[in-house]
């Protein structure tokens, strides 16, 4: 199938062989000669296929499907599953929140920075025609690191650890690798210097990472570093009149300019099926339930399509319709919608004390709904009430 489509779409063939050809010669993949492919210790070939970032329409990630099974085994079957020891998603974007000066980066091509021990890469092997040339006979290849996917806690931290310089105040440089990462993405919050970040960067670029694609919501701090190791988005500007552009934050809109966080609804037209009201809930990213209380509705009817056993594509009855449209058309003044990124903005002040309010409540047949702020009090006095998250 890969090659029928490869051979209808000579743009996506010439993309899809750059992406091989590159990997052969960064040293990411070999070719294994046809004598050799019988003596391997270890076989297993993985079919392979490409994705897109809707941001990077024309550079196709090849990915090698290790969920595929023959004789109802898969390769992810096999492997050995560590310790859970990943900073968690909700906890890295609540770190970003904390303070004023925010900095995003992440690590460039982490995993095919680990390479696989020898005996074991015969387990990543995968066929493809030499030179990407459909008319030539599927050859056996193999990679030689580590596929991007899965995240690599173990082999990540033990790298940084086993690389620490003595001149680096090693214990809280490596301690921001360990909670401020969600797998190669980094995001950091600072109240007014962003040392950390610097040594941090010196620190992986020892253990074989480079951190880059930097973008921050300081002009004084994105200028300090090089144009190259900025994201794409910012490499060029000049920080005296041109605005910080949106960024995205673990799938998070971030508006560097304005330092908030906004919500984005796909206008893309679902059908009014069981099927839609489904997609249409999906297409909202809201880890830390902003707009819980505004999804609830949709996800009741979703609810009650299940109640009351409809097929997926069933069309929707005609009682839930009107209900389903008027929903639909409240997610429109989601687009609008914003909220500071950081808990307390520049020039609060100092903050005297910090209180945690947890408010929760149920509706019978509706459903449930907890949220929780936090209130600041200054110095001087001033209060300043934070959402933190919500749930619905």
């Amino acid at each position: 199938m890969l090659k029928r489509k490869l051979e209808r779409d000579p743009e996506f063939h010439k993309q899809y062989s750059s992406v091989m050809n590159n990997y052969q010669a960064e040293g990411s993949s070999r070719r294994v000669p046809d004598d050799k492919v019988p003596t391997l210790k270890l076989i297993w070939y993985l079919p392979h296929h490409a994705v897109w970032h809707p941001r990077k329409p024309s550079e196709p990630r090849v990915v090698f499907d290790c969920t595929s099974k023959s004789a109802c085994v898969s390769l992810n079957d096999q492997l050995l599953q560590d310790p859970e020891n990943t900073s968690s998603l909700l906890g890295v974007i609540l770190g970003f929140r904390v303070n004023s000066i925010a900095v995003a980066a992440d690590v460039k091509r982490m995993f095919h920075q680990v390479f696989v021990s020898p005996e074991d890469r015969g387990a990543l092997c995968y066929l493809w025609f030499p030179d990407g040339g459909l008319s030539k006979d599927l050859k056996t290849y193999q990679m030689l690191v580590h596929l991007f996917g899965p995240p690599l806690p173990p082999a990540f931290v033990a790298t940084l650890l086993g690389k620490q310089p003595e001149t680096i105040d090693a214990a809280e440089t490596i301690d921001a690798a360990m909670q401020d990462f969600y797998v190669d993405d980094r995001l950091k919050s600072f109240k007014t210097a962003v040392e950390i970040t610097t040594q941090l960067q010196e620190l992986l670029t020892r253990g074989g990472f480079k951190l880059t694609k930097f973008t921050s919501n300081a002009r004084g701090v994105l200028g300090g570093f090089r144009p190259e190791d900025r994201t794409p988005t910012v490499k060029n500007l000049d920080f005296k009149f041109d605005s910080l552009p949106v960024d995205h934050a673990y799938g998070i809109h971030w508006n560097v300019e304005d330092d908030t966080f906004n919500l984005v609804v796909s206008d893309k037209i679902q059908p009014e099926t069981r099927r839609g009201t489904l997609s249409s809930i999906a297409t909202i990213y809201d880890p830390l339930g902003y707009v819980g209380p505004l999804l609830l509705p949709g996800r009741e009817i979703n609810q009650e399509l299940y109640r009351m056993k409809y097929e997926w594509d069933e069309r929707l009855p005609e009682e839930l319709v009107a209900k389903w449209r008027e929903w639909k058309y409240g997610l429109a003044s989601l687009n609008n919608f914003s909220i500071l990124r950081a808990f307390i903005s520049f020039g609060f002040g100092d903050v005297q004390r910090v209180e945690l309010h947890h408010f929760a409540d149920t509706s019978e047949g509706h459903g449930y709904g907890t949220a929780l702020h936090l209130r600041f009090v200054s110095k001087d006095g001033r209060i300043h009430v934070s959402f933190v998250m919500g749930k619905s």
